[in-house]
């Protein structure tokens, strides 16, 4: 059968055959091979039809594909000595023989063996023949190809190889091999009946020796030998002629044995007692030798028994099987050790080292989920690029954790960003969105750059409250320094006001003892205590002059006064306005004179 030419996938869902590495879809090595992929022609994919057909037409062309794949003795046999069985799944039991160096395994129409195993890609895998044997590749499937309960994507196979692919499990048979194991088998079977019938035929003869060595023992009577008529006719033996022929030889004769008598028929022609007593004897042993012979075994001898350690072992090695199959890798490891210990070599399949191998998988899969919980996705990520590569099944658990990872750690992520912004912390909040994937950057970004704006915003307005409240805080700190300078020269404002200019220097002298340690309160006696005998004497000319009604001389010393005053009242509350009021009507008053 011509094997289907290479074309491109019709849909994104449909499986190509040879995987493809070059700008042409070829692999590294150039174009495919024509003798081994056929021809490049262009071809309708059927992806999306249906075929409308009678059920007669469609177990018409069922019964022509089993007619094909049977194993016909009479039929002609281009392809390679090589066929695939299957062993179990929904095409359990159909045989594909090689109709040429290539056949391509799945559920399109156009492979070389067609299967129903819906679990089965459309192209799953290919088997090429070439001189160092098969070899099987895989063609990008969905589930992925096992050999042996190993997961590989190219591999040279051997006879007796087990393939699985989905639900369906074929077995890789070379035919030249398997008549070289049915001729060992025939040999060693032959060997075997051999052995059984040399050890049968020695038996028998010994048997027969001890039969004749026991009936040797009887004298039968009838003997010739010891009838004294026929005595006579028996030669000397050679060995006494050659000594009585010897020189000085003397012969000497042989005793003869007693006469007896001979038996005769009885008068009427019958037998004697005494042979009929012989004959009955002769018959029974006779019939005893038959039912003796009849009871010894033709067959071979029974086997030995089993021995109890080994099937033991071969009990827990069915028990490991049965828990790799559960998943029970830890007591498939066991029960593997418990047999070796009771025959050691019995596990020639190493299914120790493969259950262990799956045991570490799973384990190392277990500390990823535990590191995931614990959200250390770093961990978890190195964690899960260090386990080995398992069975299709704990590969499948590996794809599923590996996307588990990515989701839950982009969300943590998502999280810790969101949780971020609650902060207010743009420092803080950059690293965390460079971490994010590029798709969810972009509005975080912008988040950020609103969250800046505002918070320039409100850094603007806090600086102009601070300035405000400094202001307000200064003016606040000057009037109470005014209150408490004024609270201090109280009594010296008391006396100067009373007019009492002498006890008010007394008084700025206590100032100046109390507040000793408050500089500007210090010197601000010192200057009163200089300034107010100045006041008063000018004060005094003044009055002197108005009341001799000289204003223009007056006016001099009431300036003096004025100047002395305002240096007086300077930070400090001098006078009440009765006082003042009054000062002032007589100044002008007397003014006006």
């Amino acid at each position: 059968m011509k094997s289907p030419s290479r074309r491109s996938p019709a849909s994104e869902d449909e499986d190509f055959a040879a995987p493809a590495s070059g700008e042409d879809g070829y692999p590294d090595d150039g174009p495919p091979n024509p003798d081994l992929y056929g021809e490049e022609s262009p071809g309708r994919s059927r992806t999306g039809e249906t075929r409308v057909a009678s059920i007669e037409s469609v177990e018409e062309e069922r019964r022509s594909r089993d007619e094909d794949e049977d194993d016909n003795a009479d039929a002609t046999r281009a392809g390679p000595p090589v066929q695939m069985h299957v062993l179990d799944g929904p095409d359990k039991g159909r045989k594909k023989r090689f109709q040429s160096v290539r056949m391509v395994v799945g559920r399109n129409k156009d492979c070389d063996f067609v299967l129903e195993d819906q679990s089965v890609s459309r192209r799953h895998l290919e088997l090429v023949y070439g001189q160092a044997g098969v070899v099987m590749r895989d063609l990008g499937s969905v589930s992925g190809t096992q050999v042996n309960d190993q997961r590989v994507d190219e591999c040279l196979l051997k006879h007796g190889d087990e393939i699985s692919m989905g639900k369906t499990r074929l077995r890789f048979v070379d035919e030249s091999e398997q008549i070289k194991e049915l001729r060992a088998q025939a040999e060693a079977r032959e060997a075997a009946e051999k052995r059984e019938r040399e050890a049968a035929a020695r038996e028998a003869e010994e048997k027969r020796k001890n039969q004749a060595a026991a009936r040797g023992s009887e004298v039968d009577p009838n003997d010739p030998r010891f009838n004294e008529a026929t005595n006579a006719n028996y030669k000397l033996p050679d060995s006494l002629k050659e000594n009585s022929g010897a020189k000085g030889g003397v012969a000497v004769p042989r005793s003869r044995p007693p006469i007896r008598s001979t038996p005769t028929r009885s008068n009427s022609g019958g037998l004697t007692g005494k042979q009929k007593a012989l004959i009955g004897g002769s018959g029974a042993l006779v019939v005893v030798l038959v039912f003796g012979l009849m009871l010894i075994p033709s067959g071979p001898p029974p086997p030995p028994p089993p021995d109890p350690k080994v099937e033991k072992a071969k009990v827990l090695m069915q028990q490991a099987r049965e828990s790799v199959r559960a998943d029970d890798f830890a007591n498939a490891v066991r029960l593997v050790g418990e047999a070796e210990k009771l025959v050691p070599g019995i596990d020639a399949d190493n299914l120790a080292r493969g259950a262990r191998t799956q045991l570490e998988v799973m384990t190392s899969l277990d500390a990823v989920r535990t590191l995931i919980e614990e959200k250390q996705f770093d961990e978890a990520r190195a964690k899960l690029e260090a386990t080995p590569q398992g069975t299709a099944k704990t590969d499948d658990i590996r794809r599923k954790l590996a996307t588990e990872l990515e989701e839950k750690d982009i969300a943590w992520r998502l999280q810790q960003v969101e949780e971020s912004f609650a902060s207010r912390d743009p420092e803080t909040i950059r690293p965390l969105i460079a971490q994010l994937p590029p798709l969810n950057r972009p509005a975080y970004e912008v988040k950020l750059t609103d969250l800046e704006a505002e918070l320039a915003k409100e850094a603007q307005d806090a600086s102009r409250r601070t300035r405000n409240a400094n202001a307000r805080a200064a003016e606040v700190a000057k009037e109470k320094r005014k209150e408490f300078i004024a609270e201090a020269f109280t009594d010296v404002e008391r006396r100067f006001n009373g007019g009492d200019y002498q006890r008010a220097v007394l008084e700025c002298d206590r100032v100046t003892d109390k507040y000793r340690a408050d500089k500007d309160v210090k010197d601000r006696a010192l200057a009163l205590k200089r300034l107010i005998p100045q006041f008063r004497r000018a004060l005094e000319d003044g009055q002197k002059k108005l009341d001799a009604n000289s204003l223009e001389a007056a006016a001099k010393p009431c300036g003096a006064r004025r100047s002395c005053t305002a240096r007086l009242a300077s930070g400090a509350r001098w006078g009440t306005p009765s006082t003042n009021s009054s000062r002032r009507h007589r100044w002008r008053r007397g003014r006006a004179r």
